[in-house]
């Protein structure tokens, strides 16, 4: 693995075009609801395209992703929370996704879908491989169905270590 790049936008190198969302900024009222994301190589200029519920909102100019020039050779959907203490007990009491552990019979744990990618301008497909993972399965865990659905769902979740003392 590199040791270079971002994962987040506080490396420099974004370039926002829109002023309607504001990046790195509370979705508060887009809790419990859908949200589109989308990231899109444009074939010209070879930027990737940032993409909110279908609203152009930036990019990474080609030029500062020598490796991804083509295309990109890795794809990752999840969630991610910050602690001190990963790996120590007890964890951080902070929630992932609703705070429910990954349900795909009620649905009440955090959920991605359209899970899709797009190859060489091509029309979105399904990822060859998909598969779950976790640094702490006892305090967030993860899920996906992708036998007999359209398109691939992920579930993700958990509550930390409030109320839960197995993390």
């Amino acid at each position: 693995m590199q040791k270079t790049g971002c994962f987040d936008l506080t490396c420099p190198g974004f370039v926002q075009t829109s002023k309607d969302v504001l990046l790195g900024g509370d979705i508060g009222s887009f809790y419990a609801s859908e949200i589109t994301i989308q990231i899109s190589k444009d074939p010209s200029t070879h930027n990737w395209w940032f993409k909110f519920n279908n609203h152009e909102v930036g990019y990474w100019p080609g030029d500062i992703f020598l490796s991804m020039r083509h295309q990109a050779n890795l794809v990752q959907w999840g969630g991610e929370v910050y602690s001190p203490k990963v790996g120590t007990h007890p964890h951080t009491q902070t929630a992932m996704g609703s705070g429910q552990f990954s349900d795909p019979i009620t649905g009440t744990s955090g959920r991605m879908t359209g899970l899709l990618i797009e190859e060489n301008s091509n029309p979105l497909k399904r990822p060859e491989t998909l598969y779950p993972k976790s640094e702490e399965w006892e305090c967030y865990d993860a899920y996906i169905v992708k036998e007999y659905v359209p398109e691939p769902v992920f579930y993700y979740g958990g509550p930390g270590s409030r109320n839960n003392p197995r993390c």
